[in-house]
């Protein structure tokens, strides 16, 4: 498959829009200034890579960035693209001890590391857990804020940008250099760093053109953690390159993004399920509609078959994606306008762009045909190559230009993708292979079960039975068992329905936001009765 050429890298897309749009709205935020032109953020831009110059950013150095969705984020990012450094979002949720494993074990060197005023405290324990009072990195601290001040000035001054004195930048143009350092979970509880390049995230930014048809009259939402590739890459990379406007939203209100929505400032969004369920809820309780998006975009974890349904219903479409931190996220999605209602391809998380390979292996590594569930496999130029720190070899996920995803999952006749859960999460029990993931987006769609997650536990006869945990919509008064089985039982084979259903408060997340499996088991044996 010959590799096709990106559009356009994300720094000069930038320069383009600020000389042929300069008027147009780049971003708005809810943050004091609202709002940029391109020529005005092409201006930010410029006098942040001063700023860090000054702070003594150099080529091939890192920056840090720990806080919330916020313009400076992808701001600092262009940034470091001029000067030759690298940009790592770091995830604003660790724990000051998470976050000083994760300085402890870098393979890199961080030059500057911007901090949002509310993660200050635990940043500076974090670093004193690394590095004890080695004040090296402690100096190179900067308050948010204070940055994105002296970075914006005044209006009268974005389109005659004065550079800090002293500071001189020279324009980097290596595209294959690391630029986007993003942090994934690693097996051993630490997280894994990938580094994603200017032309790696110029052919994402492409193939989401391609499949979705973005437009740059189509305002796109950012609330996904900055932290996640899904938000800092996806849709918003799409965004930069065709020059439609990014909606940048420092957390999740569904309430208030329901008011940005009515006002025609998003058009399209990614956001985990969870998220699209919070969203449908307040949709319903406010008697609104969301018919002012095209599309949405679902990933992160499977979507149910009646969230597309829903969707429908509410006046969107909403499409299931499959990606991951190393792909940046590309892998595939279900291209708009595809499906019809009861389409049985509501389960599925849609194909790939047509740059991208995708198969099946065996266990053997040997190719499956279609209707056969195995290792998902991806090869595509908008793959990373390798984690910082570490060789690429037979025995890791990275081989050659391959990925082997370690998820479990088949593909139908015409090429469509079905997501099956985690190979390691896969449950074996009478002999049969079970993924959590499809019983789990069967118990949510019924209509009293808001959060499912679905283990295996030791069993005698079995060697492992299947159980459920779930939280119920309603916690004064949970669906009774024998009625989730009962919904589930057309739907699935008998060796797939839960032997025990246990009820909760809430289900035990990981850092990242995704269920933690191994705490399931806990709190499975806590609730024992």
């Amino acid at each position: 498959m010959s590799e096709l050429q990106p559009t356009v890298d994300l720094l000069t897309a930038l320069a383009e829009h600020a000389a042929h749009r300069p008027h147009a709205i780049a971003w708005r935020a809810d943050e004091p200034r609202g709002s940029a032109t391109w020529r005005e953020w092409a201006g930010i831009v410029e006098r942040l890579s001063a700023l860090i110059v000054k702070a003594g950013v150099r080529p091939g150095t890192t920056v840090g960035y720990r806080g919330t969705n916020h313009p400076i984020a992808w701001s600092l990012a262009l940034a470091c693209a001029r000067v030759g450094a690298s940009f790592w979002p770091l995830n604003y949720r660790w724990s000051a001890r998470e976050l000083g494993l994760a300085l402890e074990a870098l393979p890199f060197e961080i030059s500057a590391l911007i901090v949002e005023g509310d993660a200050s405290a635990s940043t500076h324990e974090a670093i004193t857990r690394a590095f004890g009072e080695n004040p090296t990195l402690r100096a190179r601290m900067m308050d948010r804020d204070a940055l994105w001040a002296d970075g914006v000035c005044d209006r009268s001054q974005y389109e005659t940008v004065r550079r800090p004195s002293g500071a001189t930048v020279h324009q980097n143009d290596d595209l294959n250099a690391p630029w986007i350092i993003m942090s994934t979970g690693g097996t051993t509880g630490l997280p894994k760093q990938v580094a994603h390049t200017r032309w790696t995230l110029a052919h994402n930014a492409r193939q989401f053109l391609e499949m979705t048809q973005l437009r740059a009259d189509e305002p796109v939402l950012v609330v996904a953690p900055n932290f996640h590739v899904a938000g800092f890459s996806a849709l918003t990379a799409a965004a930069i390159a065709t020059g439609a406007p990014l909606q940048i939203a420092s957390r999740f209100k569904p309430g208030e993004l329901l008011q940005s929505i009515g006002r025609g400032e998003v058009r399209s969004a990614v956001m985990v399920p969870t998220m699209w369920r919070a969203l449908f809820d307040a949709t319903r309780r406010y008697k609104t509609t969301l018919s002012p998006l095209r599309f949405g975009i679902c990933g992160g974890a499977p979507m149910p078959p009646s969230y597309f349904d829903e969707a429908r219903t509410l006046g969107f479409e909403l499409l299931q994606g499959y990606g991951m931190t190393e792909a940046g996220p590309m892998v595939t999605l279900m291209p708009p306008l595809t499906l019809e209602a009861d389409d049985p391809r509501r389960a599925s998380a849609g194909i790939p762009p047509r740059d991208v390979d995708v198969w099946i292996e065996s266990p053997q590594g040997r190719r499956l045909p279609a209707g056969k569930s195995g290792q998902i496999v991806v090869r595509g130029p908008q793959l990373a190559t390798a984690y910082l720190g570490e060789s690429s070899d037979s025995s890791k996920p990275f081989r050659g230009d391959v990925y082997l995803t370690g998820d479990f999952g088949h593909l139908d006749n015409q090429g469509f993708l079905y997501i099956e859960g985690r190979l390691d999460d896969v449950i074996i029990t009478g002999g049969e292979n079970v993924a959590p993931a499809e019983v789990e987006s069967r118990l949510v769609e019924h209509p009293e079960v808001s959060q499912a997650a679905v283990l295996g536990v030791a069993d005698p006869h079995w060697g492992q039975k299947i159980v459920a945990l779930m939280c119920p919509a309603r916690p004064a008064q949970p669906p009774t068992p024998s009625a989730l089985i009962e919904h589930l039982r057309p739907q699935l084979a008998g060796y797939k329905l839960p032997r025990d259903l246990r009820f909760c408060d809430t289900l035990p997340l990981t850092s990242a936001g995704k269920i933690d499996r191994p705490a399931l088991v806990k709190l499975w044996q806590s609730l024992a009765t």
